[in-house]
């Protein structure tokens, strides 16, 4: 995936050999240089593209993924224990989950009991965030006795996060 703003799309497409099978697009959350997110490995890129060659005959098949949009207020990770979110904002998380599900409307806490995802910010001195700012993760459990929300992730303290439905 690329970068409009940086990225020579063009120029890549005219160096792959005929027959190579492509799969990719453009990022498109930014609207100004600058302002996509590229990840590869631990490290973040606001300019260039990331790629991945595969070998021919792998056998794989591309898959789209859907986007998601975030729901509820963003809220600073305040106690956390690898993959465990204990407590955002200084409450406990499935609190906090509990209280953005009941501000919902009929439609947004049927996506959120269809697949709730949450999003962990990107680049954490920016004032506001929206779509594009963050790295999705799938949010796998809660445990009501501790009031925790396992993720997809280990989020350090300190982390921005927002619940993002699709």
């Amino acid at each position: 995936i690329g970068d409009p703003f940086s990225f020579d799309a063009d120029a890549l497409l005219a160096s792959v050999p005929g027959g190579t099978t492509l799969v990719g697009g453009l990022a498109s959350a930014g609207s100004r240089p600058g302002g996509n997110r590229l990840l590869l490995d631990d490290e973040v890129f606001t300019d260039g593209a990331v790629v991945a060659a595969l070998p021919a005959g792998l056998g794989v098949r591309p898959l789209v993924s859907q986007g998601c949009r975030p729901v509820g207020d963003p809220f600073t990770v305040t106690a956390a224990t690898g993959n465990l979110i204990r407590e955002l904002g200084g409450r406990p998380a499935l609190t906090r989950l509990e209280e953005i599900m009941a501000g919902a409307d009929d439609n947004e806490r049927d996506l959120m009991r269809r697949g709730l995802h949450i999003g962990l910010v990107v680049d954490e001195h920016r004032g506001s965030f929206g779509l594009g700012d963050f790295i999705i993760r799938a949010v796998i459990g809660a445990d009501r006795s501790s009031g925790a929300v396992a993720i997809g992730d280990s989020p350090e303290v300190g982390t921005t996060v927002q619940f993002h439905v699709r």
